[in-house]
């Protein structure tokens, strides 16, 4: 059957030398390239996207493969299951987004955060630590930025139902804006800290993330939940959001939505 799903982004830093080492993700996981090389090791299948080669597209990994070299721009997607190991093995810092989904259920019994047994879902992509940062024992420094959850609903997609997700890098000059729109699935949004504004607030009157100053209250708005680097734009609509700084603004756009029925929202388990 159906499940929720947690949606969470992440930064993840590497000093020379670190490694994320050994994760078995229960849920897909996306790493999108920021800065320097990464050297990543399989042992399952994967899908690759090199920006130097955008012709090609996605094409697929080989389980167990014995070393694959990542650079920036490039994204690198792991089913559920497919244990890897992620090392900086270059002179100088590396940096990458993650995007991880997970099923709610894999949370429930975790408790807190820092008690949980599985360091994935303690250190790594547990929606409860957004807008926090960890170093794990590898070295790696993992700020998450924003989580949100897909509710999963019964009907007939359920059986063939799927997640689409796209990644968009733009940047906002001065001024700029994206309007506010509808969402079909969830929205994630990694940006430069500070300058941010935010049209609207959620209905229930929380204060806006740190480092995001709010615009003007239009009504019951889509919750709105992040960190100063990172926002989570919910179904089914999203506030308009623009550059309040005085210097161009760079965002990474991720989006996930449902493919086949979308009134089930990004929650069926195989993505």
């Amino acid at each position: 059957g159906a499940t929720n799903t947690a949606v969470a982004l992440a930064r993840l830093t590497f000093p020379p030398g670190a490694a994320l080492a050994d994760p078995v993700p229960p849920g897909t996981h996306l790493l999108l390239v920021e800065g320097g090389e990464l050297a990543a090791r399989l042992d399952g299948p994967a899908a690759l996207f090199e920006s130097a080669r955008p012709e090609a597209g996605w094409h697929p990994v080989p389980p167990s493969s014995p070393g694959l070299e990542l650079r920036g721009g490039d994204a690198l997607l792991l089913p559920p299951g497919t244990r890897h190991t992620v090392t900086n093995t270059r002179g100088r810092p590396a940096s990458a987004l993650g995007v991880a989904l997970l099923p709610t259920a894999a949370l429930a019994d975790a408790g807190r955060p820092e008690e949980a047994a599985d360091p994935w879902l303690a250190g790594v992509y547990d929606p409860r630590r957004a807008g926090t940062r960890v170093a794990l024992g590898g070295g790696v420094v993992i700020e998450t930025l924003a989580a949100g959850i897909g509710v999963a609903r019964t009907g007939p997609c359920v059986a063939a139902g799927r997640t689409s997700v796209a990644v968009t890098r733009f940047a906002l000059a001065p001024g700029e804006a994206i309007p506010a729109h509808r969402v079909a699935g969830l929205e994630l949004l990694a940006f430069d800290a500070g300058g941010l504004e935010v049209d609207g607030l959620d209905a229930s009157g929380d204060p806006p993330p740190a480092g995001v100053q709010a615009g003007v209250v239009a009504g019951p708005a889509a919750a709105v939940r992040g960190s100063g680097r990172g926002l989570a734009l919910p179904a089914p609509a999203a506030p308009g959001v623009r550059n309040a700084g005085p210097h161009p603004l760079r965002l990474v756009a991720v989006a996930l939505t449902p493919t086949g029925d979308t009134a089930c929202a990004v929650a069926p388990a195989e993505s």
